[in-house]
């Protein structure tokens, strides 16, 4: 007699399609995905094929109050994720890589070498989207890992952005469109590309030696949310259609004013009370 479909005790979540669990575990983070292989043979090497990896720090260590304790643990966090990586199967092919990451001030150096080493191994696997946030200290990435055919969308927060960064973006990431920056240290003079679409910088600092620009002909849409230190000079912005500025400081508000006058949905926030009057 064969068992129905809803009997108690039956598994019927190991009955899915393989490509159907994995995109279920792929909601899961990294660390989650892996344990699944005790639960049966049947689910032993499906992580191995996930289209997503979400890596997170906090799944190893979260408010250690023992510093030998987080030392370990830490530890733990970077030998899972090198494994994780190493041993995933080079088909399928990634879908995003999620990465969130504690930087400590007597690590910056190596958790950031490290870091783009995992960003690197993920833009090889062809991933369309990377998303890094790290918190403690901010992430020194060396831009040089920021070589893809396949990058549309990249994420980062608390991180320094150098001299050259987006310069690197611009020639070794000919598909990127969208780039959401949050909580950043920009020291690069210039944002400028010719493929993106969509630019969202939050609560992030510009460099006081200079002001930078961004000079960007694609982009379509542009969110400037509290620039400290400085407000980046726009330029080139002819195809832009939705723009939100929101300014904590002074600056030149009918210089941004001309740079915008094309924009058809515009939300402009200043410090100072004012009547802008736009024909």
């Amino acid at each position: 007699m064969m068992e129905p479909a809803h009997a108690p005790g039956r598994d019927r979540l190991s009955a899915l399609p393989d490509n159907v669990l994995r995109r279920i575990m792929s909601f899961l983070n990294a660390r989650q995905s892996v344990q699944t292989c005790v639960l049966s043979r049947r689910w032993r090497h499906l992580w191995r094929s996930l289209p997503r990896i979400n890596a997170d720090y906090t799944e190893f260590c979260f408010a250690c109050l023992d510093e030998k304790k987080e030392k370990v643990q830490e530890a733990r966090c970077k030998k899972f994720v090198s494994t994780l990586l190493l041993r995933r199967d080079p088909v399928p092919l990634l879908d995003k890589f999620w990465l969130r990451y504690q930087v400590s001030d007597n690590n910056n150096e190596k958790a950031s070498a490290e870091a783009g080493l995992w960003i690197s191994h993920a833009l090889q696997l062809q991933t369309p989207v990377v998303e890094v946030l790290t918190f403690q200290f901010p992430l020194m990435l060396d831009h040089a890992v920021f070589t893809s055919d396949y990058l549309r969308k990249l994420g980062l927060s608390n991180a320094y952005l150098h001299m050259g960064f987006f310069e690197q973006l611009s020639r070794g990431c000919p598909q990127l469109e969208d780039v959401f920056l949050n909580d950043c240290i920009i020291l690069d003079d210039e944002i400028s590309s010719t493929t993106l679409k969509t630019l969202n910088i939050y609560a992030s600092r510009f460099s006081e030696d200079y002001r930078a620009s961004i000079s960007t002909p694609s982009l379509t849409s542009l969110t400037l949310y509290k620039p400290d230190a400085s407000v980046p000079s726009l330029k080139d912005m002819k195809s832009l259609v939705s723009a939100s500025i929101i300014l904590d400081d002074n600056t030149d508000i009918h210089e941004l004013l001309m740079s915008l006058s094309g924009v058809r949905n515009l939300d402009l926030e200043c410090p100072q009370k004012m009547v802008c009057i736009l024909i």
